[in-house]
Protein backbone atom coordinates (compact mmCIF):
# COMPACT_ATOMS: atom_id res chain seq x y z
CA UNK A 1 0.00 0.00 0.00
CA UNK A 2 1.37 3.37 -0.98
CA UNK A 3 1.71 6.24 1.44
CA UNK A 4 -1.74 7.75 2.01
CA UNK A 5 -0.25 11.06 3.17
CA UNK A 6 0.67 12.15 -0.36
CA UNK A 7 -0.23 15.70 -1.35
CA UNK A 8 -1.72 14.97 -4.82
CA UNK A 9 -5.14 13.70 -3.87
CA UNK A 10 -6.11 13.19 -7.51
CA UNK A 11 -3.64 10.30 -7.76
CA UNK A 12 -4.99 8.45 -4.73
CA UNK A 13 -7.18 5.40 -5.24
CA UNK A 14 -10.55 4.99 -3.58
CA UNK A 15 -9.10 2.42 -1.16
CA UNK A 16 -6.31 4.80 -0.19
CA UNK A 17 -8.77 7.61 0.43
CA UNK A 18 -11.01 5.36 2.51
CA UNK A 19 -7.99 4.31 4.56
CA UNK A 20 -6.94 7.93 5.00
CA UNK A 21 -10.31 9.04 6.40
CA UNK A 22 -10.34 6.33 9.08
CA UNK A 23 -9.76 7.83 12.48
CA UNK A 24 -6.53 7.20 14.30
CA UNK A 25 -6.80 5.78 17.87
CA UNK A 26 -6.27 9.17 19.49
CA UNK A 27 -8.89 10.76 17.23
CA UNK A 28 -11.42 8.07 18.17
CA UNK A 29 -10.71 8.47 21.89
CA UNK A 30 -11.00 12.25 21.62
CA UNK A 31 -14.29 11.92 19.72
CA UNK A 32 -15.69 9.56 22.39
CA UNK A 33 -14.69 11.87 25.24
CA UNK A 34 -15.35 15.19 23.50
CA UNK A 35 -18.39 16.00 25.68
CA UNK A 36 -16.71 15.64 29.10
CA UNK A 37 -13.52 17.30 27.83
CA UNK A 38 -15.49 20.28 26.49
CA UNK A 39 -17.36 20.60 29.80
CA UNK A 40 -14.16 20.61 31.87
CA UNK A 41 -12.48 23.15 29.60
CA UNK A 42 -15.60 25.31 29.70
CA UNK A 43 -15.68 25.27 33.49
CA UNK A 44 -11.99 26.22 33.59
CA UNK A 45 -12.67 29.03 31.13
CA UNK A 46 -15.51 30.44 33.27
CA UNK A 47 -13.37 30.11 36.39
CA UNK A 48 -10.64 32.12 34.65
CA UNK A 49 -13.18 34.82 33.78
CA UNK A 50 -14.30 34.88 37.42
CA UNK A 51 -10.71 34.95 38.72
CA UNK A 52 -9.81 38.10 36.79
CA UNK A 53 -12.69 40.01 38.34
CA UNK A 54 -15.85 39.41 36.26
CA UNK A 55 -18.28 38.38 38.99
CA UNK A 56 -21.56 39.37 37.34
CA UNK A 57 -23.75 36.26 37.11
CA UNK A 58 -25.17 37.19 33.70
CA UNK A 59 -21.65 37.62 32.32
CA UNK A 60 -20.54 34.25 33.71
CA UNK A 61 -23.61 32.46 32.28
CA UNK A 62 -23.01 34.07 28.90
CA UNK A 63 -19.33 33.09 29.05
CA UNK A 64 -20.29 29.50 29.93
CA UNK A 65 -22.60 29.07 26.92
CA UNK A 66 -20.42 30.91 24.43
CA UNK A 67 -17.29 29.20 25.70
CA UNK A 68 -18.97 25.81 25.39
CA UNK A 69 -19.89 26.48 21.76
CA UNK A 70 -16.39 27.69 20.86
CA UNK A 71 -14.68 24.77 22.62
CA UNK A 72 -17.00 22.22 20.98
CA UNK A 73 -16.29 23.69 17.54
CA UNK A 74 -12.55 23.69 18.24
CA UNK A 75 -12.60 20.04 19.34
CA UNK A 76 -14.60 19.04 16.27
CA UNK A 77 -12.10 20.81 14.02
CA UNK A 78 -9.21 19.08 15.80
CA UNK A 79 -10.82 15.65 15.41
CA UNK A 80 -11.39 16.12 11.67
CA UNK A 81 -8.36 18.27 10.83
CA UNK A 82 -6.21 15.45 9.44
CA UNK A 83 -8.96 13.71 7.46
CA UNK A 84 -10.86 16.73 6.10
CA UNK A 85 -9.04 17.02 2.78
CA UNK A 86 -9.33 13.29 2.10
CA UNK A 87 -13.04 13.38 2.93
CA UNK A 88 -13.56 16.31 0.54
CA UNK A 89 -11.80 14.38 -2.21
CA UNK A 90 -14.03 11.34 -1.59
CA UNK A 91 -17.10 13.56 -1.72
CA UNK A 92 -15.88 15.10 -4.97
CA UNK A 93 -15.35 11.73 -6.62
CA UNK A 94 -18.23 9.71 -5.27
CA UNK A 95 -20.59 11.85 -3.18
CA UNK A 96 -22.18 15.30 -3.12
CA UNK A 97 -19.94 17.71 -5.00
CA UNK A 98 -18.97 21.18 -3.83
CA UNK A 99 -20.53 23.83 -6.09
CA UNK A 100 -17.61 26.21 -5.48
CA UNK A 101 -15.24 23.62 -6.91
CA UNK A 102 -17.59 23.04 -9.85
CA UNK A 103 -17.44 26.78 -10.58
CA UNK A 104 -13.65 26.71 -10.41
CA UNK A 105 -13.59 23.83 -12.90
CA UNK A 106 -15.83 25.77 -15.30
CA UNK A 107 -13.48 28.76 -15.18
CA UNK A 108 -10.45 26.51 -15.67
CA UNK A 109 -12.08 24.83 -18.68
CA UNK A 110 -12.46 28.02 -20.70
CA UNK A 111 -8.91 29.13 -19.86
CA UNK A 112 -7.54 25.97 -21.43
CA UNK A 113 -6.36 26.59 -24.99
CA UNK A 114 -8.08 23.42 -26.19
CA UNK A 115 -11.08 23.92 -23.92
CA UNK A 116 -14.72 24.64 -24.80
CA UNK A 117 -16.30 27.94 -25.75
CA UNK A 118 -18.83 27.58 -22.95
CA UNK A 119 -18.65 25.71 -19.67
CA UNK A 120 -21.84 25.30 -17.64
CA UNK A 121 -22.12 23.76 -14.17
CA UNK A 122 -25.32 23.03 -12.27
CA UNK A 123 -26.03 21.82 -8.74
CA UNK A 124 -29.48 21.03 -7.34
CA UNK A 125 -30.74 19.86 -3.94
CA UNK A 126 -34.05 17.98 -3.79
CA UNK A 127 -35.76 19.35 -0.70
CA UNK A 128 -37.00 18.65 1.91
CA UNK A 129 -35.30 15.25 2.35
CA UNK A 130 -32.13 15.63 0.30
CA UNK A 131 -30.58 14.05 -2.72
CA UNK A 132 -28.52 16.04 -5.21
CA UNK A 133 -27.87 16.39 -8.93
CA UNK A 134 -24.77 17.99 -10.38
CA UNK A 135 -24.05 18.59 -14.06
CA UNK A 136 -21.07 19.81 -16.05
CA UNK A 137 -21.61 20.70 -19.69
CA UNK A 138 -18.88 21.87 -22.06
CA UNK A 139 -19.94 23.22 -25.46
CA UNK A 140 -18.04 24.38 -28.54
CA UNK A 141 -19.75 26.53 -31.15
CA UNK A 142 -17.85 25.72 -34.35
CA UNK A 143 -18.65 22.98 -34.91
CA UNK A 144 -21.52 22.73 -32.41
CA UNK A 145 -20.62 19.91 -30.01
CA UNK A 146 -21.08 19.23 -26.33
CA UNK A 147 -20.06 16.80 -23.59
CA UNK A 148 -22.21 16.40 -20.51
CA UNK A 149 -21.45 14.61 -17.26
CA UNK A 150 -24.00 14.18 -14.47
CA UNK A 151 -24.11 12.65 -11.01
CA UNK A 152 -27.11 11.87 -8.83
CA UNK A 153 -26.72 11.30 -5.08
CA UNK A 154 -29.79 9.61 -3.64
CA UNK A 155 -31.72 10.74 -0.60
CA UNK A 156 -30.39 7.74 1.36
CA UNK A 157 -26.76 8.76 0.69
CA UNK A 158 -27.21 12.53 1.06
CA UNK A 159 -25.10 13.81 3.94
CA UNK A 160 -23.75 10.34 4.74
CA UNK A 161 -20.16 9.33 5.35
CA UNK A 162 -18.18 7.45 2.67
CA UNK A 163 -18.24 5.10 0.86
CA UNK A 164 -21.02 6.39 -1.39
CA UNK A 165 -23.12 4.90 -4.15
CA UNK A 166 -24.00 7.52 -6.76
CA UNK A 167 -25.39 7.20 -10.26
CA UNK A 168 -23.15 8.81 -12.89
CA UNK A 169 -23.40 9.21 -16.63
CA UNK A 170 -21.47 10.92 -19.44
CA UNK A 171 -22.96 11.64 -22.85
CA UNK A 172 -22.13 13.45 -26.08
CA UNK A 173 -24.90 15.87 -27.00
CA UNK A 174 -26.67 15.56 -30.33
CA UNK A 175 -26.41 18.54 -32.73
CA UNK A 176 -30.07 19.31 -31.99
CA UNK A 177 -29.48 19.48 -28.24
CA UNK A 178 -26.37 21.63 -28.76
CA UNK A 179 -28.37 24.03 -30.89
CA UNK A 180 -31.07 24.31 -28.21
CA UNK A 181 -28.50 25.21 -25.57
CA UNK A 182 -26.61 27.63 -27.81
CA UNK A 183 -29.84 29.35 -28.83
CA UNK A 184 -30.76 29.85 -25.18
CA UNK A 185 -27.27 31.20 -24.42
CA UNK A 186 -27.73 34.06 -26.87
CA UNK A 187 -29.34 36.09 -24.06
CA UNK A 188 -26.36 35.54 -21.73
CA UNK A 189 -25.05 39.13 -21.83
CA UNK A 190 -28.38 40.87 -21.23
CA UNK A 191 -29.87 38.40 -18.72
CA UNK A 192 -29.90 39.33 -15.06
CA UNK A 193 -27.91 37.08 -12.75
CA UNK A 194 -27.94 36.28 -9.04
CA UNK A 195 -30.80 34.84 -7.02
CA UNK A 196 -34.27 34.79 -8.56
CA UNK A 197 -37.22 34.38 -6.23
CA UNK A 198 -39.90 31.71 -6.42
CA UNK A 199 -42.49 31.90 -3.60
CA UNK A 200 -42.63 28.19 -2.77
CA UNK A 201 -41.52 26.21 0.29
CA UNK A 202 -38.83 23.56 -0.30
CA UNK A 203 -38.75 22.57 -3.99
CA UNK A 204 -35.63 21.84 -6.05
CA UNK A 205 -33.02 24.42 -5.01
CA UNK A 206 -30.75 25.00 -7.99
CA UNK A 207 -27.43 26.77 -8.55
CA UNK A 208 -26.04 27.51 -12.00
CA UNK A 209 -22.77 29.00 -13.21
CA UNK A 210 -21.86 29.80 -16.81
CA UNK A 211 -18.38 30.65 -18.07
CA UNK A 212 -17.78 31.94 -21.61
CA UNK A 213 -14.42 32.03 -23.36
CA UNK A 214 -14.84 34.94 -25.83
CA UNK A 215 -15.49 37.55 -24.70
CA UNK A 216 -14.60 36.18 -21.29
CA UNK A 217 -17.46 36.41 -18.82
CA UNK A 218 -18.77 34.48 -15.82
CA UNK A 219 -22.24 34.58 -14.22
CA UNK A 220 -24.01 32.76 -11.41
CA UNK A 221 -27.71 32.09 -10.82
CA UNK A 222 -29.85 30.45 -8.16
CA UNK A 223 -33.51 29.51 -8.26
CA UNK A 224 -36.04 27.12 -6.71
CA UNK A 225 -37.64 24.96 -9.39
CA UNK A 226 -41.09 23.43 -8.86
CA UNK A 227 -44.18 22.39 -10.79
CA UNK A 228 -46.03 25.49 -9.67
CA UNK A 229 -45.86 28.26 -12.32
CA UNK A 230 -43.93 31.34 -11.23
CA UNK A 231 -43.16 34.71 -12.89
CA UNK A 232 -39.41 34.04 -13.01
CA UNK A 233 -39.72 30.64 -14.73
CA UNK A 234 -39.04 32.22 -18.12
CA UNK A 235 -35.94 34.14 -17.03
CA UNK A 236 -32.58 33.18 -18.51
CA UNK A 237 -31.22 31.24 -15.51
CA UNK A 238 -34.29 29.04 -14.90
CA UNK A 239 -34.59 28.43 -18.66
CA UNK A 240 -31.07 27.00 -18.84
CA UNK A 241 -31.71 24.96 -15.68
CA UNK A 242 -34.82 23.37 -17.19
CA UNK A 243 -33.00 22.62 -20.44
CA UNK A 244 -30.28 20.80 -18.50
CA UNK A 245 -32.86 18.80 -16.54
CA UNK A 246 -34.58 17.84 -19.80
CA UNK A 247 -31.28 16.55 -21.18
CA UNK A 248 -30.58 14.26 -18.21
CA UNK A 249 -34.15 13.08 -17.50
CA UNK A 250 -34.01 10.08 -19.90
CA UNK A 251 -30.66 8.88 -18.54
CA UNK A 252 -30.66 5.83 -16.22
CA UNK A 253 -30.60 6.83 -12.54
CA UNK A 254 -32.42 6.39 -9.25
CA UNK A 255 -35.18 9.03 -9.26
CA UNK A 256 -35.03 11.85 -6.73
CA UNK A 257 -38.20 13.11 -5.08
CA UNK A 258 -38.79 16.75 -4.21
CA UNK A 259 -41.81 18.37 -2.62
CA UNK A 260 -42.96 21.97 -2.84
CA UNK A 261 -45.78 23.97 -1.30
CA UNK A 262 -47.20 27.17 -2.77
CA UNK A 263 -48.64 30.21 -1.00
CA UNK A 264 -52.12 28.63 -0.89
CA UNK A 265 -50.99 25.44 0.85
CA UNK A 266 -51.08 23.26 -2.26
CA UNK A 267 -48.46 20.51 -2.25
CA UNK A 268 -46.79 19.05 -5.31
CA UNK A 269 -44.43 16.04 -5.40
CA UNK A 270 -42.06 15.91 -8.37
CA UNK A 271 -39.78 13.14 -9.62
CA UNK A 272 -36.40 14.27 -10.92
Amino acid sequence: MRDVNRTDLNLMTQDELLKAVRRLPWESRLNERAGPIAFVLDVLFVYGIYAIGFTNVAVLIYAFFMGGIIIALWLDKLIHFRTRRYHRQLMWRFGTRDFNRLQAEAKASIRNESGPDWSIVFFGIARPHGGTTDIKLDITTAPAAGNLSVRWVSESDFGKEPPFTADTCEIVLTPTDCSRILDALQNFDTAKSGELLNPVVDGFKCFLAIARRTPCRFKKYSYVMSSFPAPNDTEFGPTIMRLLMELIRPLPHTPLLTGSCDAYGNIQIDTL
